[in-house]
């Protein structure tokens, strides 16, 4: 069954729209697409309130939100435990100063927060880490994901 889009006034399934049980065919107006533009271009125009929303949300919800925090990094600790001992050693060594952060990213060069990225979580080398800023470091990870998939990034 086919709806239209009132943003795009495209005719799309209605697989491609969200759920909304306050609408009468318990769908969206919008697609999932021009929906995600839609919030996007309200988070930008509207900072402060996507900022407060937030902060309602958590102070209302912050021990659930600590809970499911917690749950979440304990399973990941689990199935990647050498991932996790190297997370520990960076923090270990950062604390105790025999590692130093630079100032600049090791791919894109710029000067921004950095964040040590693991090539490969080495058993033995878990100090062998470059550091990347955070659009490098998702670029570096979502890679290494399409690597594994067998699939290339297009830059």
């Amino acid at each position: 069954m086919l709806k239209t889009c009132a943003k795009c006034k495209l005719q799309k399934d209605r697989s491609f729209f969200g759920n909304n049980k306050s609408r009468k065919d318990g769908k969206n107006p919008y697609c999932k697409e021009c929906k995600n533009l839609l919030t996007k271009e309200y988070r930008h125009k509207f900072p402060e309130r996507d900022r407060l929303t937030y902060s309602k949300s958590y102070a209302k919800n912050k021990h659930k939100m600590r809970d499911r925090h917690k749950i979440n990094s304990n399973n990941w600790r689990k199935l990647y435990p050498s991932a996790a001992k190297a997370h520990v050693a960076v923090r270990m060594a950062l604390i105790s100063g025999d590692l130093i952060v630079p100032s600049i990213c090791h791919r894109c060069q710029k000067e921004l927060k950095l964040y040590a990225h693991h090539p490969n979580y080495g058993y033995n080398e878990p100090l062998n880490i470059i550091w990347l800023c955070r659009s490098c470091h998702n670029f570096v990870h979502q890679e290494e994901k399409n690597v594994n998939r067998g699939t290339q990034v297009i830059i």
